[in-house]
């Protein structure tokens, strides 16, 4: 997480923890977290491998993320799952895989548009995957 670059709307939560009572799965609480609430926040990730994923807790309010990977077309994933609403469930999401062996920049942007069902657009990584 301390490799991020937290451009607009991030923060980083040494100790995250639900405020909404949720229930949560060990691992996912009282952990650091990145945490972004609004559409149009970004940050950068820079990493060496072929593959790159995110490790969130999706719970009631999870968003929609918009990437690019070295400034390729955007792409969109939705991190409300069908437990959302009743946990803060870990999951884990491989955003680009099978890129060349090297140097790779991440771009991350919460989307405007989210799940219907969901009750907002927060983002909350708890690790970056990469292979």
């Amino acid at each position: 997480l301390a490799e991020a670059e937290l451009e607009s709307g991030w923060r980083r939560v040494e100790s995250w923890a639900p405020d909404d009572g949720t229930g949560t799965r060990a691992g996912f609480v009282r952990v650091p977290m990145l945490v972004a609430e609004k559409p149009g926040a970004v940050l950068r990730f820079a990493f060496e491998g072929t593959a790159v994923g995110l490790f969130v807790a999706a719970g009631r309010d999870a968003g929609t993320v918009a990437y690019s990977v070295d400034g390729g077309p955007e792409r969109e994933q939705d991190l409300f799952t069908q437990w959302s609403p009743d946990l803060h469930l870990p999951w884990a999401y491989v955003l680009d895989a099978d890129l060349d062996p090297g140097p790779h920049e991440l771009v991350l942007r919460i989307a405007d548009e989210k799940n219907p069902e969901s009750a907002g657009h927060a983002v909350r990584i708890a690790h970056f995957l990469v292979n």
